[in-house]
This record gives structure tokens, C-alpha cells and sequence, in this order.
């Protein structure tokens, strides 16, 4: 739009309660997470098969969350029965999905497109690492390399991702740390008051103009 000419443009990201989403304890055993619409755009038929290879593999040591509801729920249901270490859980009060966020060592949204991503700040709020798909939206709240990893949705990239966490939570603890401490700085730049505040700053200058 500013190419075009226009000059009162602004762009106000979606906030987050910090107060309310806070770091607690992690879980004694790996915890991969996803919350969201359960449907394609979401990218729940690739972390289907991400859990399933991972399961068939030395490296199953570990428990996925998923909360949501949508119209391929089936898919995870289907999980949930094969697989003792998935967890399905679809409507949830906020109390318990920021436990969930507080709880896991990271979060993962393989979404084929998206707009924001305000569960990516939510979680990093709780100051749980992000693995998202390198796309407009994530590239927004995920700095790569410092509060979760930027990937392609595709499961090789994101079984490699999780792996990566999962040897820093257990090998070296410091780095794992480290993200967490970073993705928590990241949420606070977007918190509500600030938020509101530009929007505030925005109308006091077209006022006075």
C-alpha cells in the first residue's frame, strides 16, 4: 500500500496476555504440542505423519498434546487409540491450555498458510520454543535460531526440529534455556498494553493532523 502511495498506513499485530501466559514447569517427559483448527490448512495430516515416524522409530520417547477441534479430528482420534503417547484433547478451558503451553517443550504449527499465528505467541509467552512453517505469519512472532525454529512444513523438517529440541532439553540444557528465555522476551514485545498503545499513538496522530 505505501508503494502505491498511500501514507497512513499501520500495521498492529495481534497481542498477548503476558500476565496470564507465563513460563511454569515442564514435564519430566519430552511434550510436543499443537493447538488449532484441526483441518488441512493447519497442517494436522503432516503431524500425523510426523508422530507416526517418529513413533516408528528409536526416538518415540516422547508425548504430543494436540488441542482443537475441526473436521479432521478423526485423524488424531485414530492416533490417540494407536499410540499410548498421544494425547488428543479438543475443547479446553484457557486455564488448561496455558498449562499445557506452561508444560510443553515445544510447540508445533506446520500450517500450509496463515495469517498471524497468535498461538505461536501464546506459546511463547509460556516460554515454550516454537517449531512453524517458514511462511507470511509465523515469520512475524518466530525469530529462527532464538525463540523456535523456522521450518518447511514437511516432515522430514519438522521430525528433525523436534529431534533438536528434544537433544537440547536432555544434552544441553542451557541452549534449551536459552530459547525458552527468548521466546519469552519475543511475547512481551507484543503484549497488550503496547498493542494498544500504538493503536492509541495511530489516533492521536490522524486527530492532530
Amino acid at each position: 500500500l505505501q508503494s502505491w502511495g498511500y501514507r497512513n498506513v499501520y500495521n498492529f499485530p495481534n497481542g498477548v496476555d503476558t500476565v496470564r501466559y507465563i513460563p511454569g514447569q515442564k514435564k519430566n517427559i519430552f511434550t510436543v504440542m499443537f493447538a488449532g483448527r484441526i483441518e488441512y490448512q493447519k497442517g494436522i495430516d503432516i503431524l500425523a505423519e510426523v508422530i507416526r515416524k517418529i513413533n516408528d522409530s528409536q526416538e518415540k520417547y516422547m508425548n504430543f498434546h494436540i488441542f482443537g477441534a475441526g473436521p479432521l479430528a478423526y485423524i488424531v482420534k485414530d492416533l490417540e487409540k494407536k499410540f499410548s503417547n498421544v494425547i488428543y484433547s479438543s475443547y479446553v478451558d484457557e486455564e488448561k491450555l496455558i498449562e499445557a503451553y506452561q508444560s510443553a517443550h515445544v510447540f508445533v504449527s506446520p500450517s500450509r498458510f496463515e495469517t498471524f499465528l497468535l498461538t505461536s505467541l501464546e506459546a511463547q509467552s509460556a516460554g515454550t520454543p516454537v517449531i512453524a512453517s517458514d511462511i507470511a505469519g509465523p515469520r512475524e512472532t518466530v525469530i529462527s535460531g532464538q525463540t523456535g525454529l523456522l521450518v518447511h512444513a514437511t516432515q522430514y523438517e519438522i521430525i528433525n526440529a523436534i529431534l533438536y529440541f528434544k537433544d537440547l532439553w536432555e544434552n544441553r540444557k542451557q541452549e534449551y534455556s536459552n530459547y525458552c528465555q527468548n521466546a519469552r522476551r519475543n511475547a512481551l514485545r507484543y503484549d497488550w498494553k503496547i498493542t494498544v498503545d500504538k493503536f492509541e499513538q495511530m489516533l492521536n496522530s490522524i486527530v492532530n493532523k
